[in-house]
């Protein structure tokens, strides 16, 4: 997991290339399917064509059960994301508004500065003069 220091208005991703409503068999087991030297029990007889098709069978399921929790986890992570980026939102809309908040305050005690130094400039010069 990275970070960054500017997130607002990008989308993130955990995968971008993934699309999860499509699973297609391994390489490996397709090669193992295309192998007819991988249908051999460790004691080197034959696999049946009954025997193959079954574990082929139980491969699919078990592939298709992947796929389905992979899509789970896949909304899972969107929901978590999309928290995530609110919440994000919602820190930088405060931080905003207290800055908004300082820079008022500033702006007035700016002027009162700016009003206290006229106002000793007005008190010397009426000094001088009445010297």
């Amino acid at each position: 997991t990275g970070s960054s220091s500017s997130i607002s208005g990008s989308q993130i991703s955990l995968d971008e290339s993934r699309d999860s409503s499509t699973i297609s068999p391994s390489p490996i087991s397709q090669n193992k399917r295309e192998n007819s030297l991988d249908t051999k029990h460790n004691d080197s007889t034959q696999l049946t064509p009954k025997e193959l098709k079954k574990l082929e069978g139980r491969e699919d399921e078990l592939m298709k059960r992947l796929a389905k929790k992979d899509n789970e986890f896949q909304k899972i992570l969107e929901k978590k994301d999309n928290e995530w980026k609110n919440k994000l939102i919602e820190k930088e809309k405060e931080w905003k508004k207290i800055l908004d908040k300082q820079e008022k305050e500033k702006l007035k005690l700016e002027e009162e500065r700016e009003r206290a130094e006229n106002a000793r400039r007005t008190i010397e010069l009426a000094l001088r003069d009445a010297e």
